[in-house]
């Protein structure tokens, strides 16, 4: 809808804090610790089924969601995700796409490190959902989430 604005057609509420904290020209991808806004992952798998188990296909996606806990007991929630949010300026969508790196088990430690972790919404304390994401897309693609030493 503002394609007649070039550079600017893909601002969003989040563009500011990314600005301002230099992530692109830092190399980093995802969101700021301290954007407005919800983030979350979705993954897609390749599920080795163990002999005699039909109920497992081989790609499942889910949706991998660091929260509150509100709605489902536990700050983390890995959920079924039959498709992927368009590309759109609003509402639930999807920000980019980057190729995994994890090997299942991998993916696994990082979840259980997640586990059991309190959600904090300050940006100071590296226990939110953009926390959350940097870590993710730091340990499980070839881009980096955050600087090493210090999450943003």
């Amino acid at each position: 809808p503002f394609n007649e604005l070039g550079g600017l057609r893909d601002l969003s509420p989040r563009s500011p804090p990314r600005w301002l904290a230099f992530r692109e020209r830092r190399g980093l991808v995802g969101p700021a610790t301290w954007e407005a806004g919800h983030s979350y992952a979705i993954v897609d798998v390749e599920v080795e089924p163990q002999s005699g188990d039909s109920q497992l296909t081989p790609e499942e996606r889910y949706r991998l969601n660091w929260g509150r806990g509100d709605r489902f007991g536990t700050n983390l929630t890995m959920t079924p995700q039959d498709q992927v949010p368009p590309k759109k300026m609003t509402g639930e969508r999807l920000e980019d796409s980057w190729p995994g790196t994890c090997s299942g088990d991998e993916l696994y430690s990082f979840l259980q490190k997640w586990d059991g972790r309190h959600y904090d919404a300050s940006p100071a304390n590296n226990r939110n959902c953009h926390h959350f994401m940097q870590e993710l897309i730091h340990q499980c693609t070839a881009n980096r989430g955050f600087d090493e030493g210090s999450e943003e």
